[in-house]
């Protein structure tokens, strides 16, 4: 290689924003850049060719960079680490709160490579986005309501934990198309009726009741609340939403309908009038029979006074 060439290399591995060290088989310094000077916080008369990796961990150790332990055991176990000449990558915490990133890749004849890059505020993005995750999960537990998130483009559906409980299906199992194939015949055409109508702008919200077959096969009655999520031009790409099991709320109602009918058919069945009259609360309740076997219409007899 000329000294042009090199000269050229060496300049442009300076504009490098990670440092870069270069070592021989005996593991002595044979180049580093500004950056890796600066990233570890060597003097530049300290980090000079021919300077044993050995004394670079030492000072590493004796400056606390490796945590609390004997700096002899410390730099022993990374020079044990690289003998087996395989790429190591470690997240090292250093004494000063920053948190620097180290590659260790062997080359030929021997020689070994070490990149140090600062990821200190990467690092902290990923804690914040996991603590955040955490927060999510511990929310979506707390609620009675499973949720979901539906790519419309994609066709992807992702959902909580939860609604993969409530209808007894395990993580990634639950598809868009499995979802809609799993509505119930006689409502599939009332939600399909609410998609539209919601992803046309018409509703500002996504309301609808319908039942849907669980995994084990049985059907639960659910209230579906979501809100779209529009590109620039409007159209509905995401729908995220709730989803509310509501079969015991849709079993009691479905038993007071029975109930009234029953008590309807029964009051036909015999000539008597009834009525009922909450003294407390001031309010009546009178049969047909009564108001036709005293001559009164529906307007005209409602309260206790008339």
């Amino acid at each position: 290689m000329s000294k042009t060439i090199a000269t050229d290399v060496e300049l442009g591995l300076e504009q490098l924003a990670e440092g870069l060290g270069i070592f021989d088989a005996q593991l002595r310094l044979l180049y580093c850049n500004e950056q890796f000077r600066a990233i570890r916080g060597y003097a530049a008369d300290f980090c000079r060719p021919g300077a044993p990796l050995a004394a670079l961990f030492r000072h590493n150790a004796e400056r606390g960079d490796y945590g609390p332990g004997d700096p002899t055991q410390q730099v022993e176990q990374r020079l044990a680490q690289l003998r087996s000449e395989r790429p190591l990558d470690i997240d090292q915490p250093l004494a000063d709160g920053r948190v620097v990133h180290a590659r260790y890749r062997p080359l030929r004849n021997s020689s070994l490579a070490i990149t140090y890059e600062d990821v200190t505020t990467l690092r902290h993005i990923e804690a914040a986005q996991r603590h955040d995750q955490e927060r999510y999960e511990l929310a979506t537990r707390a609620i009675s309501d499973g949720l979901y998130d539906w790519s419309i483009s994609t066709d992807e559906l992702r959902v909580s934990e939860h609604l993969n409980e409530m209808f007894g299906f395990k993580a990634g199992e639950l598809t868009a198309r499995d979802w809609f194939e799993r509505v119930h015949p006689d409502d599939f055409a009332a939600y399909r009726a609410s998609l539209r109508e919601h992803f046309t702008a018409r509703t500002q919200a996504l309301h609808c009741e319908y039942r849907i077959r669980s995994k084990p096969g049985a059907y639960l009655w659910i209230a579906d609340h979501g809100l779209a999520v529009r590109n620039a031009d409007g159209r509905a790409v995401r729908l995220v939403g709730a989803i509310s099991d509501i079969s015991q709320r849709k079993a009691a109602e479905e038993a007071l309908r029975i109930s009234e009918e029953r008590y309807a058919l029964a009051l036909q069945a015999i000539d008597e009038g009834i009525y009922d009259w909450d003294v407390a609360n001031g309010r009546v309740y009178y049969s047909p029979n009564v108001r036709t076997s005293l001559g009164f219409t529906h307007e005209e007899m409602v309260t206790p006074e008339d």
